[in-house]
């Protein structure tokens, strides 16, 4: 596998992990909205405002994976085989 490869991996395996924030935040005003929990350091909307960004931000490292890892490495450092030009049959 090459860099970019890997690289466009890791990027969808850190989405993945803020889209289960996400939904551990959601879950969180769920049950203090509900009355289920309670939390003094913080509104009930400010779990609503951190749910939307992780979910929002693992969706866009997810979907634009290859596009994030494309822009970071350059056509200089990727595979060689992906520039290889076939001669003529």
């Amino acid at each position: 596998m090459s860099p970019l490869v890997i690289f466009a991996l890791v990027l969808r395996c850190i989405g993945v992990w803020q889209l289960v924030e996400g939904i551990g935040m959601a879950v969180t005003w769920f049950d203090i909205h509900e009355g289920y929990a309670s939390n003094a350091g913080y509104l009930a909307m400010a779990y609503v405002n951190q749910s939307v960004v992780h979910l929002l931000m693992g969706l866009v490292l997810i979907l634009g994976a290859p596009v994030i890892a494309r822009w970071c490495y350059p056509s200089c450092v990727r595979d060689k085989r992906e520039m290889e030009i076939p001669q003529g049959e």
